[in-house]
């Protein structure tokens, strides 16, 4: 075999070798982001054939210098696709643009060593190192490897076309060397796929996943929207997250006088303290659950895109003890409690919903102080909801509940607590509220009034318990739910 035969063998095995890593991208990713891919894959299946017969039959020889598609393909094919899975239609359109593009490298790469040229035993290699480079693009440590497998087949396609005085028929060695460099930018500005195993759990991307001691994290994007999950559960969303944080902070500080200093339980997200960093007055502290999500939450883009800098905010002050200790140590010094923490999923989390973590609470409040606590869904886990306002009022609370239909989340109630006030009185005051004073996309007195109304009760829950440490029920009551309204 002479050197231009081998060259052209060689390049034949690196053509089918990144067609093979190339595959691998939407094959992985149907997996990943489908629990059933099969009639993805099947139509991808027909796209591939039939833009391979088409243009072996129409490109003829010339065909050949479409192999430059190749290492595209292979390097940037399954990162762009997985940067534009969340963008709707647009994902559809360019994966099945890429597949039949696939069809097409396929067709140019089976032209490039003229038939005299390869001896038979060099026949037998599309199969093998296709198959090769399928393997090699489900273990993510070889992409460097493909990355210098690229740049050596750009670069011999431009030789092998002047060693065969065929330069106009496939690339020319400046193109080839503007290709190569191509290329190298490709595989360092496109970002890595980053692929986790709760993916399984959601229909739309995720983008963030992680485990702490108290609760598990996950992000998902939809078109350039991002939805907040803990423990499965959503949180809230870009799309309207105000719909959730401005009734649990305005309400009650409306209520509260100006030069408040508040006390967040919870809230590790920054979401709530940026609601209430609003007033200018108020001095914030805030006492972590869970000081793991504190942490990360500080860096992350998907929440500091939201919220701003609430943390270095002046106002703002994170208190690096325990909740407990937080709450004896303020010895009534505080005006608000804001009570921000996960739904009560277990026999942990069920002790902020506790008669005994809220007395304590009415002991770290002024003598005119007010509590506010998130209280789930009213709907979906009525027993508990009413289980939280039987608890606050058996430890002194006078309490009024509200709730506010979030279009990304659902139905969701909130429950204030306040030391002196009459239920009455307080009932009367929240609706007189006009949110005037503080800048909001929401929330007004119109708002107000309608989050205090709940209409007929349609579950009786007059022998709901109250909430204790040594005979916890919320959780228990939260975790059954009302199925059948679901």
């Amino acid at each position: 075999m002479n050197s231009s035969s081998r060259a052209g063998v060689w390049l034949r095995f690196t053509a089918f070798l990144l067609l093979g890593y190339a595959l691998a991208g939407p094959v992985r990713l149907s997996f990943y982001f489908y629990a059933k891919p099969f009639w993805d894959l099947l139509i991808d299946g027909v796209l591939v054939v039939a833009a391979a017969v088409l243009a072996l039959k129409w490109l003829g020889e010339k065909g050949r210098g479409l192999a430059v598609l190749i290492p595209v393909l292979a390097l940037s094919w399954m990162r762009v696709e997985y940067m534009l899975f969340s963008r709707g239609e647009i994902f559809s359109i360019f994966s099945y643009l890429f597949i039949a593009l696939w069809g097409i490298g396929f067709a140019a790469a089976w032209r490039l060593p003229r038939k005299k040229e390869v001896k038979s035993g060099a026949s037998v290699l599309p199969a093998v190192s296709l198959i090769g480079g399928l393997l090699l693009g489900f273990v993510s440590w070889f992409y460097i490897f493909i990355v210098a497998i690229s740049i050596i087949f750009v670069l011999g396609l431009s030789g092998y076309s002047v060693t065969l005085k065929l330069s106009k028929g496939i690339i020319s060695y400046p193109l080839g060397g503007v290709m190569a460099v191509f290329v190298f930018l490709i595989s360092w500005i496109l970002p890595i796929p980053r692929f986790f195993k709760s993916q399984e759990k959601f229909h739309d991307k995720v983008v963030y996943s992680r485990v702490t001691r108290f609760q598990k994290l996950d992000i998902t994007e939809w078109k350039g929207n991002y939805w907040f999950y803990q423990d499965g559960i959503n949180q809230f969303s870009s799309i309207d997250s105000w719909l959730y944080f401005e009734p649990f902070a305005h309400p009650v500080m409306q209520l509260t006088e100006p030069g408040a200093r508040v006390l967040i339980i919870g809230g590790e997200n920054g979401m709530l303290a940026r609601e209430l960093l609003k007033y200018e007055d108020v001095l914030v502290d805030l006492v972590a659950v869970d000081r793991e999500y504190l942490t990360l939450s500080r860096d992350l883009s998907y929440l500091t895109a939201l919220r701003g800098d609430v943390f270095e905010e002046d106002r703002f002050s994170v208190i690096h003890a325990s909740v407990i200790k937080t709450i004896v140590d303020a010895n009534g010094g505080y005006d608000a409690i804001f009570v921000d923490v996960p739904d009560p999923i277990d026999i942990e989390l069920n002790r902020y919903f506790t008669k005994e973590f809220y007395e304590l609470c009415h002991d770290g409040l002024k003598e005119n102080g007010l509590i506010v606590t998130q209280s789930g869904s009213p709907y979906f886990a009525t027993t508990a909801f009413r289980s939280i306002q039987k608890t606050m009022e058996a430890a002194n609370f006078q309490v009024q509940a509200y709730h506010n239909q979030i279009l990304t989340l659902g139905e969701w109630a909130w429950t204030i607590g306040a030391k002196t006030e009459q239920k009455s009185d307080l009932n009367m005051a929240l609706k007189a509220l006009t949110f005037d004073s503080v800048q909001t996309q929401w929330i007004n007195n119109e708002a107000m009034q309608m989050m205090l109304s709940f209409g007929k009760a349609y579950v009786v829950t007059g022998d709901v318990k109250i909430n204790t440490i040594k005979e916890p029920v919320i959780y228990k009551y939260y975790n059954q739910g009302n199925y059948q309204l679901q």
